[in-house]
């Protein structure tokens, strides 16, 4: 059992496009933390009126009381385009 978990384990590959979220990611396209927003359980990061929020460990886009979880750059990307109507790209 636990061998066929392993070679399992070995097959999958995550390509290389879905990079996972971080503070540092968020810094590099431009997102600053809102600090009048933040408090000790959120965090706030902010860009041309776009939020995203880091609690329990997660990004999340939150509109109208509902939680978009996001995951990779893909996903806020995509959700970026869809909510300012522009490309997300990487400020110099």
């Amino acid at each position: 059992m636990v061998y066929m978990l392993q070679s399992f384990i070995r097959t999958v590959k995550v390509p290389k496009t879905m990079t996972n979220l971080s503070i540092q990611t968020l810094a590099q396209f431009g997102f600053m933390e809102d600090t009048m927003k933040s408090n000790k359980l959120i965090k706030v990061f902010s860009r041309d009126k776009f939020e995203i929020v880091l609690k329990d460990s997660g990004f999340y886009y939150s509109n109208l009381g509902i939680d978009y979880p996001l995951y990779d750059i893909n996903s806020l990307k995509k959700l970026y385009k869809e909510n300012r109507r522009t490309e997300l790209k990487m400020v110099s």
